[in-house]
């Protein structure tokens, strides 16, 4: 089973500018209007034709937001598949593992294949729907925790000590009593005819209650509404569309609040089993408006078989199923844009046993999977092949799986059918027969992985993708009125070249855009250097070398800013780093260290002093002209310029950078650096540390780039970790707070998201020769396995608490300089041999961090290759007034809610009342 889920937000102004905020935790409302006198905002659901790339769009102020036209929101669906092997299941069987219900999700799209045998009676005759019924019951206790199945009409629907017990009524009765909606409401077109006379593309997007009378529906149809539970309200998850065809099944399920927003709900089947046509293989696929996107979710099982060219066959299937599904139009408006065809659709999600194999033999699978070597196997399956041949699921995606295959399992084992002389008969190539993929713009993964269960002899799989963005429909009978200052935001951060030069200095041709990858633009760079300068006597004892510094800043500035000109005074690269830092700054250097608290505030008991103002509370008068000498001044276009230098430390040879959207840097505020050496006598800077610190609208930020003790020796790896705990106790932060009860952190594990990266000289606990065979074989999980990180922080020596994204690609040192092989591989390189291993690492700590990449670049400018690593991070707001810390979407709208008054009659928002 495959589980996948989105989340995101987009605010887009009239002018046409892209103003975002987006969230990886589940739905954040994001609200548009006019500016009003008593500072809140009137929100409508708008209607716009534009979509936008969500990870590619600035962080943007929420106060200057007001004037945005049309918004989007995402929402986080959890999609699984499983086939169940023909076996019905029991009251026993428990799916709250498969489905992660305790990461609860918006939308779940569960599907399932041979819920029954296929047989001649099932395929020929009629459906056996008893267990479709079984499942519902079963995700139903699963996801609202309810021991029974509301049906009316049963007497006996639970057993006396609350265990679940199965009803005996039909598939249509049991989605009946699941339902929170009519049916009919779902199915309808909520388009009004009016709207047919205007000449817009946008009809069926305006109006997100259906116009569908009551007394209109019919009797059959209302034998579909809602009629179960006595305590609708007792519910989380409603079931919105459920569908079987012989033995695959198909079921969609959302929370209760969110099913008024389904219209044009449709169901298509496919056939493509016994000649061609009967539902033992197929397709069963679901279409429906919600809010303003069209989604499509399909439950297919294909053609199985794993001899020569059976892969054709289930190529032809995917093409027919695209060729033949068809919706049935029902929308009133003659020029609708709601899709009749999979692929007009704008996201959707393929899911179920695709039957793809592995094109090797079962001896050589085998050996494979001892080793774990999944890069070797997943170059052989034959879905990847088909796919990048062209032949199939063109424009598709699909997320890189890291897990053994799903299938084929002997019954009630965890061993591969026809390892043991009893399943020999029943033996099959290993492979990936049950997979997800998607289409469509702004889907994002966070998981792929399978669950383990011995119910049948597939394997169930998560699939986690995070960012479905959909659009708000216009609602003019509804309103909603909220404060100005939204409390959360999502910051794309690039954190990028954590990268070892070897002690050389770059040229004016060096180019940095595919390692910093500027195409996917971010809203903060966090560069960080190793070894700029060689670690002579004279740059360890005497005085830092900064002229590679202000050349690596150039550099980085021509590409994020795309200026070809160096806007510094004086000579190119003749000039201080001091002075560097200040031309590439749109924004006083005295302002961002300053402190933004009022020191009213400090007369007040509040622990919450240092993020109350948005803005520095220090005056212009009151800057001093050392701190001056640090201002703006370079660039005579500053508005050209779209990031700006807000950091950068050098400590001998090491050097830390951060860049930002020129539009966020007024958020920062309380912004240190502090350096701790671990080098020479254990205080020189050779080796060491380099720490920046701010606050970031409500969230304290701390970066470090640091450059441990080198050598693979036994026991070398005790004195790297020596120096991580040094660091962590010895980095001092000073306090430029001015109020008493600050929170503003001093020490690097209290503040709320931290990033270390830097050359951390872990070395890989094996031979060069057993490194080397294994890094012919491309088996990263068993180098991975000896990693001495990997073992040091599996045993709690160092770096408990932190985390790091699974590793992926070839070690990134040593390398011969301009060359693609390791040292030692040659004669001329002898005497430089090392063992390859992963020195390079990036790792966070923190809640709300979630990793979208982790990944090397290769560049032969230096003996190591530079590693990249991509982040979303959730950033709390400012808010004015506010008495306590943001603490999540959910907390912030029942706050939000708390002075709203609804009246339901109505269906509009307006402002509670005080109570004198």
């Amino acid at each position: 089973m495959i589980g996948v889920g989105f989340s995101g937000i987009t605010l887009m102004n009239q002018d046409g500018t892209n103003q975002q905020a987006s969230s990886l935790i589940g739905k954040i409302l994001s609200v548009k209007g006019r500016n009003q006198s008593n500072k809140e905002i009137e929100v409508r659901f708008g209607s716009s034709e534009e979509q936008y790339d969500l990870p590619l769009q600035p962080l943007l102020s929420r106060e200057k937001s007001t004037k945005a036209a049309s918004e989007n929101t995402s929402f986080r669906v959890f999609v699984a598949t499983w086939n169940v092997g023909g076996k019905s299941p029991d009251s026993k069987l428990n799916l709250d593992d498969i489905l992660q219900v305790r990461e609860e999700s918006d939308i779940y799209v569960l599907g399932f294949q041979e819920i029954v045998p296929l047989n001649a009676g099932n395929v020929l005759v009629i459906e056996d729907n008893e267990p479709a019924v079984k499942w519902l019951t079963l995700i139903n206790r699963s996801l609202n925790k309810a021991n029974y199945v509301p049906l009316r009409g049963c007497r006996s629907i639970g057993s006396p000590r609350g265990s679940l017990v199965f009803p005996k009524t039909s598939l249509r009765k049991a989605s009946k009593a699941l339902r929170t909606e009519n049916k009919r409401k779902l199915k309808s077109c909520n388009c009004p005819i009016g709207l047919e006379r205007k000449n817009s593309k946008e009809f069926c997007f305006r109006c997100p209650q259906s116009q569908t009378n009551e007394n209109d529906i019919s009797s059959e149809d209302d034998e579909d509404g809602p009629n179960g539970p006595s305590s609708p309200n007792s519910i989380k998850y409603s079931l919105v569309a459920s569908k079987q065809m012989v033995g695959i099944f198909l079921t969609v399920w959302m929370r209760k609040e969110l099913v008024q927003y389904v219209s044009h709900l449709r169901i298509s089947c496919v056939g493509r089993g016994i000649l061609g046509c009967l539902g033992n293989k197929g397709c069963i696929s679901v279409s429906m408006l919600f809010h303003k996107t069209t989604l499509c979710f399909l439950c297919s099982h294909l053609a199985s078989g794993e001899k020569e060219g059976d892969e054709l066959r289930r190529n032809s299937d995917v093409i027919e199923i695209l060729r033949n599904t068809q919706f049935p139009r029902i929308c009133k408006t003659s020029n609708s844009r709601v899709p009749e065809k999979i692929l007009d659709h704008d996201r959707v999600i393929w899911l179920g046993d695709l039957n793809y194999r592995i094109a090797l033999s079962y001896s050589d699978t085998g050996k494979l999977l001892k080793e774990r070597a999944w890069d070797t196997l997943y170059n052989n399956d034959q879905l990847k092949i088909e796919r990048e041949a062209g032949r199939v699921f063109k424009g598709w995606k699909e997320g890189k799986i890291y897990f053994a295959p799903t299938y084929k399992y002997s019954l009630n084992s965890d061993i591969y059918a026809g390892e043991t002389v009893e399943t020999k008969s029943k033996r099959r190539t290993p492979a990936w027969c049950d997979r997800i993929l998607w289409r469509g713009s702004e889907i994002y993964q966070l998981s792929y992985e399978r669950k383990e269960s011995r119910f049948s002899d597939h394997r169930p799989k998560n699939n986690m993708i995070c960012h479905l963005n959909l659009c708000f429909r216009e609602k003019k009978a509804r309103k909603l009125l909220v404060r100005m200052h939204l409390s959360g935001s999502v910051l794309r951060w690039c954190l990028r070249c954590d990268w070892n030069v070897g002690g050389k200095s770059p040229d004016s041709e060096h180019n940095l855009d595919d390692i910093l990858q500027v195409s996917e633009e971010s809203d903060i760079y966090v560069l960080g250097f190793q070894e700029i300068v060689p670690l002579n006597a004279g740059n360890v004892l005497v005085i830092d070398d900064n002229e590679p510094a202000v050349k690596w800043l150039t550099i980085i500035n021509r590409s994020l800013n795309k200026a070809n000109y160096d806007p510094l005074r004086g000579p190119r690269y003749k000039i201080s780093l001091r002075k560097a830092s200040k031309a590439l700054r749109t924004e006083n250097k005295r302002k961002l260290k300053s402190c933004n608290c009022p020191i009213g505030l400090e007369r007040k008991n509040s622990k919450e002093f240092c993020f109350r103002c948005p803005q520095s509370q220090t005056n212009e008068n009151d800057i001093s002209s050392e701190d001056d000498e640090d201002g703006p001044n370079g660039p005579s276009s500053a508005n050209s310029i779209k990031y700006s230098l807000v950091a950068s430390k050098q400590m001998v040879g090491i050097f830390l950078t951060v860049w930002m959207r020129k539009e966020l840097v007024q958020y920062v505020s309380h912004l240190r650096a502090s350096c701790v050496g671990r080098g020479i006598l254990g205080c020189l800077g050779n080796k060491g540390c380099i720490s920046v610190s701010m606050l970031f609208r409500k969230t304290t930020l701390c970066f470090l780039c640091s450059y441990l003790a080198s050598g693979e020796k036994e026991g070398d790896e005790l004195r790297r970790d020596s120096d991580v705990i040094e660091i962590l106790q010895s980095m001092q932060f000073p306090r430029i707070c001015k109020t008493a009860n600050s929170r503003v952190p001093e020490k690097i594990l209290d503040h709320d998201r931290v990033i270390w990266l830097g050359d951390l000289n872990y070395r890989i606990a094996l031979s060069y020769s057993d490194t080397g065979k294994l890094l012919k074989e491309k088996a990263w999980d068993t180098l991975y396995n000896n990693d001495q990180l990997k073992i040091e922080r599996e045993a709690g020596r160092v770096f408990k608490g932190w985390k790091e994204g699974k590793i992926q690609f070839a070690p990134t040192y040593k390398y011969s300089l301009n060359s693609d092989i390791y040292a030692g591989e040659t004669v001329e390189t002898k005497s430089k041999r090392r063992t390859p291993a992963w020195c390079d690492r990036i790792l966070w700590r923190g809640r709300e961090i979630y990793q979208l990449s982790y990944e090397r670049k290769e560049s032969r400018f230096s003996d190591h290759r530079p590693v990249c690593a991509t982040f979303w991070v959730s950033v709390g707001a400012m808010e004015d007034g506010s008495k306590r810390r943001w603490r999540g979407w959910r907390g912030w709208i029942k706050e939000k809610m708390a002075f709203c008054y609804i009246d339901r009659k109505k269906k509009s928002f307006s402002k509670k009342k005080k109570k004198s």
